[in-house]
């Protein structure tokens, strides 16, 4: 195989009058679904990361039907409003359909700092629209960037 960088590159930019992803956008994830390109990225507000309650991830949403063009929504898909991300947010979003519903994980990020706690968190949807969070369901260890395999492995599904 041989990849090649599209010469739309970067396909998404950080918006400085958007708030939310004023400082940087980044880490997405795709999903092709009904001829939708789905992609959930990082975003980052323009804060310093060393300034209490500053610095803060969210995941946005945007969406394409050619993969390269794609149009953003205004407003976060998901953002930190759960105890296990207050701090640095919402990281690394990765998204998976089974069965009609839609699995996102993604990285919690609780503190900042040498206090921090970093875990797997998970939401689902069944229309891209809402979402239902269902807490911590890494390990109890630093883990970062799950993924929910699309297929069955030994009739079992996987999370990388």
């Amino acid at each position: 195989m041989h990849l090649k960088r599209h010469p739309n590159n970067p396909i998404l930019e950080k918006i400085p009058d958007n708030p939310w992803e004023a400082g940087s956008v980044f880490n997405p994830s795709v999903l092709y679904d009904n001829g939708i390109f789905r992609m959930v990225y990082r975003a980052t507000n323009d804060m310093k990361i060393n300034k209490t309650d500053g610095y803060v991830s969210s995941i946005g949403y945007a969406e394409s039907t050619d993969g390269v063009n794609f149009k953003r929504f205004p407003n976060p898909l998901i953002v930190p409003d759960q105890a296990y991300e207050i701090g640095l947010g919402c990281e690394d979003p990765r998204v998976t359909k089974i069965d009609g519903t839609y699995f996102l994980y993604y990285t919690a990020v609780k503190g900042i700092g040498k206090e921090k706690e970093v875990r797997i968190a998970l939401a689902t949807s069944k229309d891209f629209k809402t979402w239902k969070k269902h807490g911590i369901v890494g390990p109890a260890t630093r883990s970062k960037a799950a993924l929910l395999f699309p297929e069955k492995i030994q009739e079992k599904f996987v999370m990388f």
